[in-house]
């Protein structure tokens, strides 16, 4: 049975593994440049800058990420070559001192291992050292490996340069919270994509073939193969992973064919973002099937929405959420889970009469699933509306209602919630002697840590505020 350790290894792997290509790439770069010089180095630096240009705008534009994604998946070399380097890198997973084109020739031939390594994904592959330091000059004697590895290694005279370099930056980013917010919310919208799902689904079935197919070879370690073979087949978060790095290097190296006129043509269109409900019922359908449960399925895209809405895409999150409404086919409660965030989308929108008509037959259905606190944060919300809409004693009413049902229930953990709640909403409503009064009151319902950590970072906000208008 294969360590915990080297368990932990062979995922790390799998999660670095865009990341050690990136060096590679990097380090070619720079070698390049300096051995270049004058137009031909502004070349290298042109088609390098285009080739980040690609990587950043697929991470930030959905529309952008869709075509690229269905270009990838139409090209039927790329497609054909991707079986092969899922192969591949299973073998260098499952190979700790590396592997020679001569021991896995059953499996691959020899020329197409090569042709990879040199010429088509050279930065995909990295030569492994021998025992005694040098290298075989007959190349079916040279070991090597994959980034998928967990054992990476290079003898490019610029690869510390390069990890440095991309080490750096990749701190300067993550130094800046609003770059690490908007690329945490961004990662989600691919997922609303069918087609990435539909192919994940034919990504599993070229995984499984590719273990089967390399069980047979006597050099790779039995067991990490029974690992991979059973454990990690069973690992989603760890296979998506290596699905998505495998299809943004491929993203990659598609962009690498197109001409400099098509690249730069291709980096300044725009592309179409929006999201049917046909795309939803599909990729609904199909994260189903995979995971076996609607529950996870429906969870991850209202995850989705949410992050649509941070976006600010508000008319998306309504049609994800009413895709979910239509198809996913939520009991009562979820149901109204769903309708009410409708309804709260359509209050972030600026639209209060149909903000309040969704949260009302949101708590209709709270209602009939007979869960008070819901109930009671439906109706918050729709004494929200009532106040936005003009009807301040109605709103108010329903404030003073659900504060004194929450509070007669003797329960602490609903009543802090839902004073909590009350304070968010007299805020949104700029009612700044409501909110303190209700942040007041919840702090006598002994508040979680994390509420109270909340609270007192707004009281001391609201004083600041005081003290800057006095």
């Amino acid at each position: 049975m294969l360590e915990e350790s080297r368990k932990r290894e062979i995922e790390i792997g799998i999660a670095q593994s865009f990341d050690k290509r990136a060096v590679q790439e990097m380090a070619s770069f720079f070698e390049k440049m300096h051995n270049s010089h004058g137009e031909k180095a502004k070349e290298i630096y042109k088609k390098k800058w285009n080739e980040e240009a690609l990587l950043a705008k697929r991470a930030f534009d959905r529309g952008f990420h869709r075509y690229v994604l269905n270009r990838v998946l139409g090209n039927k070399v790329l497609m054909r070559h991707r079986s092969k380097l899922i192969e591949l890198s299973l073998i260098s997973i499952a190979s700790e001192r590396g592997i020679t084109s001569e021991e896995i020739s059953d499996v691959i031939d020899r020329k197409k291992i090569q042709r990879f390594r040199h010429e088509q994904y050279p930065s995909f592959f990295t030569d492994v050292p021998n025992e005694i330091g040098r290298k075989h000059k007959d190349n079916r004697e040279r070991r090597f490996s994959t980034v998928y590895s967990p054992w990476f290694h290079s003898d490019n005279p610029f690869i510390f340069d390069a990890a440095d370099y991309l080490e750096w930056d990749k701190i300067r980013n993550l130094s800046n919270r609003e770059t690490v917010e908007k690329l945490f919310l961004h990662a989600s919208e691919p997922i609303l994509v069918p087609e990435k799902w539909t192919d994940f689904k034919h990504f599993l079935q070229e995984f499984n073939d590719a273990i089967g197919r390399i069980t047979a070879s006597k050099s790779l370690s039995k067991e990490v193969l029974e690992y991979l073979r059973k454990e990690l087949r069973s690992r989603f978060d760890i296979l998506e992973l290596f699905h998505g790095h495998l299809m943004s290097i491929l993203s990659d190296e598609w962009f690498k064919t197109l001409s400099d006129k098509e690249g730069k043509d291709l980096l300044e269109r725009q592309f179409p973002k929006r999201i049917s409900k046909k795309d939803i019922e599909k990729t609904f359908q199909i994260l189903t099937d995979i995971w076996g449960t609607k529950d996870n399925a429906r969870f991850l895209l209202s995850h989705c929405a949410e992050s649509l809405r941070l976006l600010g895409d508000i008319k998306d999150s309504i049609t994800v959420l009413e895709g979910l409404v239509e198809y996913s086919d939520p009991d009562t409660e979820t149901l109204g889970i769903l309708t009410e965030n409708i309804g709260i989308m359509y209050r972030e929108n600026n639209e209060p009469e149909k903000a309040r008509r969704y949260i009302e037959n949101a708590v209709d259905l709270y209602r009939q699933s007979a869960n008070a606190y819901r109930e009671m944060i439906g109706l918050k919300n729709l004494g929200e509306m009532e106040i936005r809409i003009g009807m301040k004693r109605r709103g108010m009413a329903l404030f003073k209602k659900i504060e004194e049902r929450a509070i007669a229930l003797n329960d602490m953990t609903i009543a802090q919630n839902v004073l909590w709640n009350l304070s968010v909403s007299s805020r949104r409503l700029n009612l700044i002697e409501l909110e303190k009064n209700y942040l007041d009151a919840c702090q006598e319902y002994e508040p979680t840590n994390s509420l109270l950590l909340l609270i007192s970072d707004r009281i001391l906000e609201m004083d600041k505020e005081r003290f800057r208008d006095s």
